[in-house]
């Protein structure tokens, strides 16, 4: 395998170049396009200008991301572009909770819901109730959630207010080991209300792509197929690295690519991660 300077292809990055520095090798990231395999080897220093790491910004654990799943991907989302509408009227959906005439009497969208937990005339438990809703969580998560709505607020104010990096953010919230309080959940919150806002969701559908699209066996999810408690700040930001990377080789936003990786119910990509899935760990396990 050869060593090269790697150029992401997308109009967005052009130009832009990692520089593989000699030591020891940790990771291998595969991309498609030119047909090359790269490896990589820590660390990687980005000095591109424009590039979303910074000048001189050292990036561990790159992830592997296979060709053949790159090309599934890409194919999957130019013929059925992902379109997710996931929501319900949050005043609607707590219905029978006390503070429900505080909350939005309108169905949100990702860009209307991240308006809503910006504004400084809320409190952080309308933002959780409204970010619960806009996620859908089933009917005894809803109550468990219900329940314990202020210790979720007060980690969402620390982390909100304390500038801490999304790694630690995870970490933070998964620790808390608050009843309800799962990743699928949390990280709906580092997403819409803890600044930088560029921390991804991950749930069981975008941990799944991520481990079809980088091999990883299974970093993510168990091989249940959910997202535990315990996989740590570390392997969530490899996540964040990835669709980041993901992100600027398609020349898409994040947002736009982590929304392709979760695709959607009978999409393309859903099925094909479902098929796959099934085959690497409930066909196997027979």
């Amino acid at each position: 395998m050869t060593q090269v300077p790697l150029q992401f292809g997308s109009a967005r990055v052009v130009g832009q170049f990692l520089t593989l520095t000699l030591g020891r090798a940790i990771a291998l990231m595969m991309l498609c396009g030119t047909g090359a395999c790269v490896a990589v080897v820590a660390p990687i220093t980005v000095p591109a200008v424009g590039s979303r790491y910074a000048m001189n910004e050292t990036v561990h654990n790159a992830p592997l991301i296979v060709p053949e799943m790159l090309d599934r991907f890409g194919l999957a989302i130019q013929a059925c572009p992902s379109a997710v509408t996931r929501t319900r009227i949050p005043k609607e959906y707590w219905h029978d909770h006390p503070r429900a005439a505080a909350l939005p009497s309108v169905a949100l969208s990702r860009q209307t819901l991240r308006e809503y937990c910006a504004r400084e005339d809320i409190c952080d438990v309308q933002r959780v109730m409204t970010v619960t809703a806009w996620g859908v969580a089933r009917e005894p998560n809803r109550k468990r959630i219900g329940k314990v709505l202020e210790p979720i607020s007060t980690l969402l104010a620390r982390a909100r207010d304390s500038g801490i990096p999304r790694s630690t953010a995870y970490d933070r919230f998964d620790q808390a080991l608050i009843a309800g309080l799962g990743p699928a959940f949390f990280t709906k919150l580092i997403h819409f209300c803890v600044p930088p806002f560029n921390g991804y969701i991950l749930d069981q559908f975008t941990a799944k792509s991520f481990d079809i699209l980088t091999d990883q066996q299974s970093s993510l999810c168990s091989k249940s197929g959910v997202v535990p408690r315990g996989r740590g700040g570390q392997r969530y930001e490899i996540f964040c690295r990835a669709i980041e990377m993901l992100a600027d080789y398609r020349g898409l936003s994040a947002e736009q690519v982590e929304l392709d990786m979760y695709a959607g119910r009978n999409h393309p990509w859903r099925l094909f991660v479902k098929k796959r899935w099934d085959e690497k760990y409930l066909i196997s396990a027979r």
